[in-house]
């Protein structure tokens, strides 16, 4: 997908961000914050926390796999 306008941008971005969750590498959206391989905070500081962690959740909800969708939202949101 050509990035040619900031939609496209914001896309990729939340998907590139999102990688260490989809991988395993990380189990939720906080953890982000604090990956020393991942420059999250600087996007945090540049956006807002919320916004943010609607890109990310977003774009992980469309490539969830792995567990079905209502567990991971309850995961992600802290319900039991």
């Amino acid at each position: 997908m050509p990035i040619v306008e900031s939609d496209n941008f914001n896309q990729v971005q939340a998907y590139v961000l999102g990688n260490p969750i989809r991988h395993g590498l990380l189990t939720a959206y906080d953890d982000l914050k604090h990956y020393k391989y991942c420059n999250f905070d600087k996007w945090i500081e540049i956006n807002t926390d919320e916004g943010m962690k609607f890109q990310v959740l977003s774009q992980l909800r469309l490539k969830v796999n792995s567990e079905d969708e209502e567990k991971f939202w309850r995961r992600e949101l802290n319900v039991r």
